[in-house]
């Protein structure tokens, strides 16, 4: 077990950057380009791959530098969380950086780490109750044709044959790690994502060190780097979307002008007679919650249909029926499936189109909301660029093509929606050059910048000085060196990312995560990595 007396502790200034990125984005010039940005700021990056550690934890030997290195390495990561619980990366992370700075030593205070990567929303939520603020989560985004045409490179070039299946393999790849939905401690790239403090753009080099250097700037507190239209819509729509009392899940949309101005803003929500959506205090109030029966209108009526049609697949009389008869039993003639069988159908259809049916449910898609909101205030919508916090479903996506949206913005995923596969020809989504996207469809991209988790405090200067007080001139970052990351110099008033500790308070923390830790790893028989 690690010893109290040789732990050393994390310093004042350090700093833990998470990545998470999808399979197939060419993330080594993502971490020499930040090596290179904080060298300006005086901080020496280290880097901390957690796929190095599996082999030796899972007792693996073998070549890495194979085809099917990504599979390898989805597999091992399976293999680990399944052994030692879902967060078992981010826990692992934090052992390594202990180990690691003991065997640096503390000459050089200003350290920052690298953890490559996560692909779980657990290993997030552990590095942020152990470091709070410090740990920053990049989202690197790239297309997906872009990371395709990267795995499928990466295999052709690593095979010992000229011909293959190369391509499938790498799509079989992307969507595993997007979202395996076949164990439960699964990759889950989509929904960690969703977990970012910053996304950044590498569809090009441009792109990448614009948005990565001002995300750096951000964080030592540039005082004029302040919000883009995107940033300023995106945190309306999450403002939107958190007054939503919907049971699956809270969005919120906020529609721009061809100048970048705000004009209507939505979210999903049951609708009100005359007009509008219900508000908290309104009276009566008929949201699902409200109800008598309070169950979500899309669950139950989706129960309502599995029922009807496995009683109605049992056959009928003279029929032969596609169903085991035994499954369902008669009442007054009719054919009744009970909850247990119910229950089974749903649990065995998880995964399914049929599992995915969205259209039974009462509220207006925050999408729809803000352009009927638009509508009823005479607010022309065609050229529009809608940003929303959740990619829209297919229903949504037919009427915003219709309606004349030129661009939209959306910040996670929506896996439900078909909205590709049914619109096609309508619709560009994240292509590598949107310049180039035609007037007649509609862009679609990812949303780039600071999400609305830390929007207030990273935009909020009213603790720096921007000009000087007696010549009235603009004050800018100064010297880079010595400047402390916000989450540092304000960690009193800070609270994106949890909690913001004085460094000590996180040294006992992260010193008994890593105990607890070894001690875990020795009850699942599994031997600890070199550090």
């Amino acid at each position: 077990m690690e010893a109290s007396a040789s732990y050393r502790p994390l310093s004042r200034l350090e700093l833990v950057f998470g990545l998470v990125y999808g399979a197939g984005v060419e993330i080594q010039a993502v971490e020499e380009l930040l090596r290179g940005y904080l060298d300006d700021f005086g901080y020496r990056l280290e880097t901390v791959r957690l796929s190095d550690a599996f082999p030796a934890i899972l007792g693996e030997t073998g070549a890495t530098d194979v085809p099917d290195a990504t599979r390898r390495r989805q597999d091992q990561g399976d293999q680990l969380r399944e052994q030692a619980g879902r967060d078992a990366a981010g826990r692992l992370a934090v052992f390594l950086m202990a180990g690691r700075r003991r065997q640096l030593g503390s000459d050089y205070p200003r350290r920052a780490w690298l953890v490559r990567s996560l692909r779980r929303p657990e290993e997030v939520q552990f590095l942020r109750r152990v470091y709070g603020p410090r740990f920053v989560l990049l989202g690197i985004h790239a297309p997906e044709a872009l990371r395709l045409h990267n795995l499928t490179n990466r295999r052709r070039e690593k095979s010992p044959s000229t011909s293959g299946p190369f391509e499938v393999a790498a799509i079989e790849d992307i969507k595993r790690d997007e979202q395996d939905l076949e164990v439960p401690h699964g990759q889950s790239m989509r929904t960690t994502f969703a977990e970012a403090d910053f996304v950044v753009d590498s569809r090009s080099e441009e792109a990448l060190r614009a948005t990565l250097g001002r995300t750096i700037d951000i964080l030592f507190g540039d005082p004029f780097a302040t919000p883009t239209s995107d940033e300023q819509a995106m945190a309306h729509a999450y403002a939107s979307g958190v007054r939503s009392a919907e049971m699956g899940r809270q969005v919120g949309a906020a529609l721009l002008d061809k100048h970048g101005d705000i004009v209507a803003t939505g979210t999903n929500e049951v609708p009100a007679g005359g007009g509008g959506l219900y508000w908290f205090g309104r009276h009566p109030d008929h949201r699902d919650f409200k109800e008598p029966v309070p169950v979500d209108s899309n669950t139950e009526w989706k129960r309502r249909v599995a029922r009807e049609l496995l009683a109605r697949l049992s056959g009928s009389e003279g029929d032969v029926p596609w169903l085991d008869t035994s499954r369902v039993h008669t009442e007054h003639g009719e054919r009744v499936v009970d909850d247990a069988q119910l229950e089974a159908f749903l649990e065995h259809v998880k995964g399914t189109r049929f599992a995915d049916l969205l259209e039974f449910g009462r509220a207006v898609h925050a999408e729809m909301e803000a352009i009927l909101s638009a509508a009823r205030r005479g607010v022309p919508v065609r050229g529009a660029t809608l940003v929303c916090t959740t990619f829209p479903c297919h229903n949504c996506a037919r009427h915003l093509i219709a309606v004349g949206v030129r661009r939209l913005v959306y910040l996670y995923p929506y896996a439900k929606s078909l909205a590709r596969e049914l619109h096609y020809e309508a619709l560009e989504i994240d292509p590598p050059d949107p310049s180039a996207v035609p007037q007649e469809r509609m862009l679609m991209e990812q949303f780039v910048g600071v999400t609305p988790r830390g929007f207030t405090q990273y935009f909020d200067f009213s603790r720096i000085d921007r000009k000087d007080a007696v010549t009235g001139r603009a004050k800018r970052l100064g010297d880079r060196e010595r400047l402390e990351p916000r989450v540092v110099r304000d960690y009193d008033i800070w609270s994106a990312g949890g909690p913001a500790l004085q460094a000590g308070y996180l040294a006992e923390i992260e010193r008994e995560a890593v105990q607890a830790f070894v001690i875990d790893m020795q009850k699942h028989g599994l031997p600890l990595p070199e550090r």
